[in-house]
């Protein structure tokens, strides 16, 4: 969460927001061959992390603050459109001084995403 919150406080994005990806211990995340952008999840939970407004503080040598970002859970076998990233499904977190939300991993769905069918 800091490298998103960098990069959009130094200036380093060209739209003023930031994506991060994490994956758990013994997991992977690959995009297929064709180049269209789906990233599939194995092994592990994996994490895409999206910074779209500038951090409350982000300055070198000071602790971290940075409300809201918006992070999606992927469980193993899940997809991740990376090319037309999803405006749903994602629950928040936040940094405050340095210190990480207590549960940084799930949570309640802060932009639920409408069901079909």
């Amino acid at each position: 969460m800091a490298f998103v919150a960098r990069a959009i406080a130094d200036g380093a994005t060209t739209d003023g927001r930031a994506w991060g990806v994490g994956v758990d211990d013994g997991g992977s995340i690959h995009t297929d061959r064709s180049g269209i952008g789906i990233g599939t999840v194995a092994g592990a939970d994996a994490y895409v992390v999206l910074g779209d407004h500038e951090p409350e503080r982000a300055e070198r040598g000071k602790p971290l603050t940075f409300s809201g970002y918006k992070i999606w859970e992927l469980a193993p076998s899940a997809t991740f459109d990376f090319r037309n990233r999803p405006t749903c499904g994602y629950y928040l977190r936040s940094v405050t001084d340095g210190t990480p939300d207590a549960d940084l991993h799930g949570g309640s769905t802060a932009a639920p995403c409408p069901t079909t069918g």
